[in-house]
């Protein structure tokens, strides 16, 4: 994630109190009796305080941040800035922005997911906007997401023998339901619900509001699938898909997926997620870094499926180059609750059951 300086912060050149009082009030206008005088004194005190090395990692979140490492109290050893001091940090800005968004008229644009001030614009002018309210959600879930130790997973799954069952589905439903599409997503979907039965902890909440943090292990696989709408990213649930065939599956994200480019979600639809799939193939690209959604613990994504050149041995042992059809499938776990092996062995356990898709017994009517 790029390097980092090891250097003590304070090792830039400091500013004079005089030269930081100019910046704040405008040459020629400070004073020592100025009225803001105490706040500028109050963060140079704070600099001298902080003068403790940084760790790396926190560094990092600084900058990430945009956040200077005076105007943070540390709390640690000998002033040390901790964790929780950039999380208080974070949380006092997001809340915020809330407050700045609840209190002020807006008036939305062409972009659903934000919103600005009406004002005169003229050619070239940029725009400022702020996060609408939906979009806060996202903003909020995105920013405790950091608190997460992400590591990513990725594999290959071939879907030639998916696709052939796909093709035999569509056409014994021809005659009564000539409109009917079957995509490769319900039966991933179903086949990570399957492999979630040898490691049950993926399907988890980490709650960390309690000492010691606790795992709860859901019973119900309700899945969010994250849709891209014309309302900006939202993520309905499909509810027990444990109990869910092929078919129900199929018709459960096309209705949710109705329901979102239309803006007509309702709470329902959105709450409960235990595992959340990101069908990112849809739109475009192969191996992605997904980012969990606390608090679950784990998310997959799918990339967009593409014709490869395979190497395939025959009956005789010559080796032949063969056409096969194959998405990539990319995991991020949360390190805390799993660990590489883990996810190795139910994404292994998930490619067996996609690649093997005509030996299950499935009812798709």
């Amino acid at each position: 994630m790029g390097s980092s300086n090891n250097s003590p912060v304070d090792a830039k050149p400091t500013i004079p109190a005089s030269g930081i009082e100019d910046i704040t009030h405008g040459a020629g206008q400070s004073s020592e009796n100025d009225v803001v005088s105490e706040p500028v004194n109050e963060r140079t005190h704070r600099r001298t305080l902080n003068s403790a090395p940084i760790m790396p990692t926190l560094r990092h979140l600084l900058k990430q941040n945009h956040i200077e490492a005076a105007d943070v109290t540390g709390t640690g050893k000998n002033g040390r800035i901790t964790k929780e001091d950039v999380d208080r940090i974070l949380q006092l800005r997001v809340s915020s922005q809330a407050e700045s968004t609840d209190n002020q008229p807006i008036q939305r644009t062409s972009t659903p997911s934000t919103a600005v001030k009406a004002s005169p614009q003229k050619e070239n002018d940029d725009v400022a906007s702020t996060i609408s309210r939906g979009g806060l959600a996202m903003f909020r879930s995105m920013t405790q997401a950091l608190t997460i130790p992400h590591f990513m997973y990725s594999h290959e799954v071939d879907l030639t023998v998916l696709n052939d069952v796909r093709s035999s589905c569509k056409a014994s439903a021809a005659a009564s339901a000539p409109s009917t599409t079957l995509s490769p997503l319900p039966f991933v979907i179903k086949a990570l619900s399957q492999a979630f039965l040898i490691d049950r902890r993926i399907n988890a909440h980490l709650d960390t509001s309690v000492s010691p943090p606790q795992v709860i292990i859901r019973s119900r696989h309700n899945f969010g699938i994250a849709v891209d709408s014309p309302h900006g990213l939202v993520v309905p649930v499909i509810k027990d898909v444990q109990s869910l065939s092929v078919a129900t599956i199929a018709s459960e994200v096309k209705r949710l997926g109705l329901l979102a480019r239309e803006g007509r979600l309702v709470p329902e639809n959105l709450e409960g997620a235990t595992f959340t799939v990101s069908n990112i193939g849809s739109i475009g690209g192969n191996v992605v870094a997904p980012i969990i959604v606390p608090p679950m613990v784990a998310i997959v994504a799918i990339g967009r499926a593409r014709h490869v050149p395979v190497f395939q041995t025959d009956a005789t042992g010559v080796e032949h180059i063969v056409k096969r059809d194959q998405l990539c499938m990319t995991w991020s776990a949360d390190h805390r609750v799993l660990d590489g092996a883990t996810i190795a062995r139910v994404a292994e356990h998930t490619r067996l059951l996609v690649e093997n898709v005509d030996t299950w017994s499935v009812a798709l009517n």
